[in-house]
């Protein structure tokens, strides 16, 4: 079985890379360049949320697109990111995919021991790294040049930290999670009834202290940046694409489709009913849950519904999924009995892989066609969850 399965690997993998599409730029610099050009601008005292700015910079090193690539995260992620970005572009961009792969194998680890509890052994080492090889997010990520790994290793330690109880870091864990926190507002909900109900008041303390020394760093580079960060979001000058304009795989998107009339305006509504009527419903379904239960083991699957019901996300932001995919390939080892129920995890996991490199290699690839990936997710760590228990062989505590 470990031998087809290393062939299976090799297999999607040199898929992934051969087909890669060619992009603007050196590998690793793609996308890499928007948080490059920003630190660039706001180290000349410039705003890093102004296009003209950020355009000009962009174009001095060789990009040659009419439209800037803009950064809207908040500001504190170039105080995170400044000891690789104040080198020169290409030196950085590969410091930057060191640092990924850096935090992409913490991740899995903290995910493995986090869902064990207990020390790791080989039978957990090799599904872990399994399914991170496989993962194709991953490997967009790290291509791109993106900085969705950083959000990667906040969910694996705020997973880490929950279940084994070090909640200092579980709120440290929550400021890396500021960088896209429209991406897990569910999450925040999960974490919010467990702080009350099991008064793990240290998860505030930590968030808190995180987030404030966060803040202050980036007030003492940057005085003005936390303003014109506030104002490029809520209103975005002339030059680049607003973010209403984004079409991206996520239900709320999924439905402005659906309902935008031939020709006509696409409905704005779901951007901010659909996140905030799903948060109401895991709200209400959480606190539901017995007193006596911890809500960790939720985790991976509100991750999954957040991200679904997000107003915003690219595929590589799917990579956060690694959390539930992880846990479904420790499941599938050392959990589940049967043979046939086994492979069936491990094929679903590998479909919805080789179904990202078809999209994304395609000659009109789309970010927004992967909104499926997501639910697929869901639906197959909801089923290792059931068979799991069915096989009485969770070893989990």
């Amino acid at each position: 079985m470990a031998g087809l399965l290393l062939l299976i690997v090799a297999i999607v993998v040199g898929a992934m890379f051969s087909r890669t599409p060619a992009l603007d730029g050196h590998w690793g610099t793609k996308d890499f360049i928007e948080y490059w050009a920003a630190n660039q601008v706001a180290d000349s005292l410039g705003n890093p949320y102004d296009p003209a700015q950020i355009h000009a910079v962009e174009l001095a090193s060789g990009r040659t697109d009419s439209v800037p690539l803009m950064m809207w995260n908040p500001p504190w992620l170039l105080v995170l990111m400044r000891p690789v970005l104040q080198r020169p572009l290409e030196r950085a961009a590969a410091m930057w995919m060191g640092v990924n792969i850096v935090m992409a194998t913490a991740a899995c680890l903290l995910i493995a021991s986090g869902y064990r509890r207990a020390r790791l052994e080989a039978i957990d080492l090799i599904p872990a790294a399994m399914a991170g090889v496989l993962s194709v997010p991953t490997a967009l990520t790290i291509q791109l040049g993106q900085v969705s790994l950083v959000l990667l290793l906040g969910m694996a330690l705020l997973y880490w930290s929950m279940r084994w109880r070090h909640d200092l870091l579980a709120g440290v864990a929550l400021a890396l999670l500021s960088i896209k926190p429209h991406l897990f507002l569910l999450v925040l909900v999960l974490v919010a009834i467990e702080v009350v109900r099991a008064r793990r008041w240290r998860i505030v303390t930590g968030a808190v202290t995180a987030m404030m020394s966060l803040l202050m760093v980036t007030m003492l580079h940057w005085f003005s940046a936390l303003p014109w960060w506030i104002q490029g979001v809520s209103t975005p000058l002339a030059g680049a694409p607003p973010a209403i304009t984004w079409r991206t795989p996520n239900l709320p998107n999924l439905l402005r489709d659906l309902l935008t009339p031939a020709g006509g305006p696409s409905p704005t509504w779901p951007l901010t009913a659909i996140p905030f009527a799903a948060a109401v419903l895991c709200a209400l379904w959480v606190w539901r849950r017995p007193r006596d239960q911890s809500l960790d083991a939720l985790l991976p699957m509100v991750l999954c519904v957040s991200v679904i019901a997000a107003p915003f996300g690219w595929t590589f932001d799917h990579v956060v999924l690694l959390v539930p995919q992880i846990i479904i390939f420790l499941r599938a080892f050392a959990e589940v009995e049967s043979a046939a129920r086994r492979w069936a995890l491990v094929v679903a996991i590998l479909l919805c892989q080789l179904g990202l490199v078809l999209i994304l290699t395609a000659p009109d690839a789309d970010y927004s066609r992967t909104w499926w990936f997501p639910p697929a997710i869901l639906a197959t760590w909801w089923l290792s969850s059931i068979w799991s228990r069915a096989s009485g062989r969770i070893l989990s505590s």
